[in-house]
C-alpha cells in the first residue's frame, strides 16, 4: 500500500505523514530530504553554483541510505555520512529549490526515489508524488494553507533565525519556483483529495 501526499511547504505533509503511518504500521518517507541531503552535498564541496553536468556527476557517484522504517526520524546517509541533523539549515533552505528544479537531477531522485519505497507500504511525502514519482497510487492526498499560515509555522519553529518578514518572503518565493519550474512543478495530483490544513 502507497499514500502519497503532496503541498507546498509548510502545510503540514511531514506532520500528517508519520502521524498516519503511524497509525497504519507502516514506513515513512520524506522525499524532500533527498535534495536537501544533495544541496548539502553540493555546498559541503562548493558546488552549489556548479554547472548542471557537474551536478548529475556527482548525484551519480552518490549513495543515499535512509531508514523509511523509523517515522519519528528519518535518519539519511549520504555516502555513510549521517547528514540527519543539517538538513535544514539556512544555507540549504537558500539552495534547495534551485538544485531540486533542475529536470535531470529531478530524474535521477525520482528513480532512486522509487527504488527506496519497491515492495514496502509507506505513506511518501513531497511535491510532485502523486503526479511524477507514484502516480498510479490508489491514495493520493494534498495538502494547502495560505502562505500567512504556513510561515507563522514555519516563524514559530525557527524563530531565532529569521523575522517572521522574512520567513513569509522566502516561504511565497519557494512557492514560486516550485509551482512555476518547467519540470515536475508543484500541482494537485488528478484523483488527489483536497486538504485545507488550517
Amino acid at each position: 500500500m502507497i499514500i502519497t501526499i503532496d503541498g507546498p511547504a509548510g502545510v503540514g505533509k511531514t506532520t500528517v505523514g508519520k502521524l498516519t503511518a503511524q497509525k497504519l504500521g507502516i514506513g515513512f518517507l520524506d522525499t524532500g530530504i533527498m535534495y536537501r541531503a544533495l544541496t548539502w552535498f553540493l555546498i559541503k564541496n562548493n558546488l552549489q553554483n556548479s554547472t548542471i553536468d557537474r551536478i548529475e556527476t556527482d548525484l551519480k557517484t552518490l549513495n543515499f541510505d535512509l531508514d523509511i522504517t523509523n517515522i519519528d526520524i528519518t535518519t539519511v546517509l549520504i555516502n555513510k555520512i549521517n547528514v540527519t541533523d543539517v538538513l535544514y539549515s539556512s544555507e540549504v533552505e537558500k539552495y534547495v529549490s534551485k538544485i531540486s528544479s533542475f529536470k535531470n537531477v529531478r530524474e535521477m531522485m525520482v528513480k532512486k526515489q522509487r527504488d527506496i519505497v519497491k515492495n514496502s507500504s509507506c505513506v511518501v511525502v513531497g511535491r510532485d508524488i502523486g503526479t511524477i514519482v507514484l502516480p498510479n497510487a490508489k491514495s493520493k492526498f494534498y495538502l494547502t494553507a495560505s502562505a500567512e499560515e504556513r510561515a507563522r509555522r514555519r516563524f514559530s519553529q525557527n524563530s531565532e533565525e529569521n523575522p517572521y518578514s522574512k520567513v513569509l518572503k522566502d516561504l511565497k518565493e519557494r512557492d514560486n519556483s516550485d509551482m512555476s519550474r518547467k519540470f515536475s512543478p508543484l500541482k494537485v495530483p488528478q484523483n488527489a483529495l483536497i486538504i485545507n490544513t488550517e
